[in-house]
């Protein structure tokens, strides 16, 4: 499984972008930073979209994406995600006021944009890999995602306060090759991240030792105002095991 991180940050700064991973150059999950980091045959290319939930920085770059690939397709690309997201979608975005509705709209060959809604511990198979829906604690309906393919997994968390259900599915899951947890504020924002459902340094520290202990943890969705803070406080543990996630790199596993 190869992952490109195009951007893992819980917010949109210089050298920082909002989350999107791809997946085997054609499954992203979450889209805050698709366009800005693929040419365009590397975005044609994607097949689908995975998101975990509907705030903007998981969805930033999707409206651009579809206008991008508009003439270059010939299948739509298929939205996954919760079906509250999906409506959001459908009325806030994709409405012919704030932007084209590319479900209806053809280049003559397809329409570019199609919506498949996944339901709380539904599996989802697309380009050789399998995908659990996995509900998260967030503001607001929001899926983490254990992604494997024939030799092994990955846990990408998503965003969250609580990754206890993510890490019940991980005990069962044979292979578990990485697990990608935020960690968005530093703990003087403790009460930011209790209000918005997110981790502190401190919460990260508590909820990656719910996770099997030999599995390498990554740290994700560091607000960028804090990212250095952050970095500190899960750093000064010196937990081997644990990293920051890298933009621009690509893993695999």
């Amino acid at each position: 499984m190869k992952l490109s991180v195009l951007g893992c940050f819980g917010g949109s700064a210089a050298g920082m972008a909002p989350s999107a991973l791809l997946l085997d150059g054609r499954v992203a999950i979450d889209a805050g930073a698709l366009t800005g980091a693929l040419p365009l045959e590397r975005q044609a290319a994607i097949d689908h979209v995975v998101l975990t939930h509907s705030h903007l920085d998981h969805l930033a770059t999707l409206p651009f994406l579809l206008d991008n690939v508009f003439g270059l397709r010939s299948s739509p690309i298929v939205v996954h995600g919760p079906a509250e997201t999906l409506e959001t979608l459908r009325r806030h975005v994709f409405n012919g006021a704030l932007w084209p509705d590319f479900a209806r709209l053809s280049n003559g060959r397809t329409t570019l944009l199609a919506y498949a809604p996944l339901q709380p511990g539904q599996v989802l198979e697309c380009a050789g890999l399998r995908l659990l829906a996995v509900p998260m604690a967030h503001a607001g309906p929001c899926f983490g995602y254990m992604v494997s393919d024939a030799q092994l997994a990955v846990a990408v968390c998503g965003d969250t306060r609580d990754a206890s259900a993510m890490a019940a599915v991980a005990a069962r899951t044979p292979r578990l090759a990485a697990v990608l947890l935020e960690a968005s504020f530093p703990d003087a924002l403790a009460e930011v991240a209790a209000a918005s459902g997110h981790l502190t340094s401190s919460g990260f520290l508590r909820e990656q030792a719910r996770f099997p202990a030999a599995v390498p943890v990554y740290v994700t969705h560091r607000k960028p105002a804090c990212a250095e803070v952050v970095a500190q406080e899960v750093g000064a543990a010196g937990l081997a095991r644990v990293a920051l996630l890298e933009q621009g790199r690509e893993y695999e596993f």
